[in-house]
């Protein structure tokens, strides 16, 4: 599974927007879906290799995971997972002080 838009950790991106991804194998696709925070935005049965699921519901600004999955008829699954961040840059994660002795 690779995504063609949006990338991992992009950044203000609108509240709406269009997921693009690819799964391929040497077996037909036989289920693959998408998951926006956990939650299944669009399923699709139909063995093609290439999806595009219109995120309709407004995302509230700040970090939110999209996942991919994919199974083939052989029943190999697989998956990825991308960040991106809506009307604001990526947050990052505040480093931990150090101490020295």
């Amino acid at each position: 599974v690779d995504f063609i838009s949006p990338k991992d950790q992009d950044s203000n991106m609108a509240s709406t927007v269009t997921v693009s991804f690819t799964a391929n194998s040497s077996s037909v696709i036989s289920h693959t879906d998408l998951q926006v925070d956990g939650k299944t935005i669009c399923t699709f049965n139909n063995g093609a290799n290439y999806y595009s699921c219109p995120i309709t519901d407004s995302l509230t600004n700040g970090n939110h995971t999209i996942q991919a999955n994919a199974m083939d008829a052989a029943n190999h699954s697989s998956n990825r997972i991308i960040t991106i961040a809506v009307g604001q840059a990526m947050a990052t994660p505040t480093p931990v002080p150090t101490t020295t002795p």
